[in-house]
């Protein structure tokens, strides 16, 4: 009996371990993909995709792979300046597969025009352990509520 319940205690302290752990880490990814948008590192970014990630942006626009994922990036950093945070709300670990929903606020600056546009929605990941590593597998974006800033010497950045 001595002997199950040290079993049944090293178990439970395994999964508290786990838990902790894996928290941490897609705390990390979801921060390195923050400061990956804040500061328009493509390259950064792409360090947390899988190669086979698929993602649903704002605009509706169907992203199918790590390549096209970066492309996409590439052609927003291109053309906007942005600044972002994301709150998690729920997650849940599920093996190699962590499950993620978060809220965030956006502000979009376009480089050439300098309007901006301030954003808010829902974000939900799908991380997949893969070789050790979480990475996004699937991301889906929704906007809640969007508004266009007109453009004038008080609000242009």
């Amino acid at each position: 009996m001595l002997l199950s319940n040290r079993n049944i205690l090293a178990n439970s302290l395994f999964k508290i371990m786990y838990t902790r752990i894996t928290l941490e880490r897609i705390r990390q990814v979801r921060e390195t993909f923050q400061l990956a948008e804040n500061t328009g590192d493509v390259e950064l970014a792409s360090t947390i995709f899988a190669h086979d990630i698929i993602a649903v942006s704002p605009d509706k626009k169907i992203i199918k792979s790590k390549q096209a994922g970066i492309k996409y990036l590439r052609a927003r950093f291109t053309t906007y300046d942005i600044q972002i945070n994301y709150e998690s709300q729920s997650i849940k670990i599920n093996g190699d597969f962590v499950y993620e929903w978060a809220t965030y606020h956006q502000e979009t600056i376009h480089k050439q025009t300098r309007e901006k546009q301030l954003e808010n929605g829902r974000v939900f990941w799908l991380y997949h352990k893969k070789e050790e590593k979480w990475l996004q597998q699937y991301v889906v974006w929704s906007k809640t509520e969007a508004q266009q800033l007109p453009f004038n010497r008080a609000n242009n950045g």
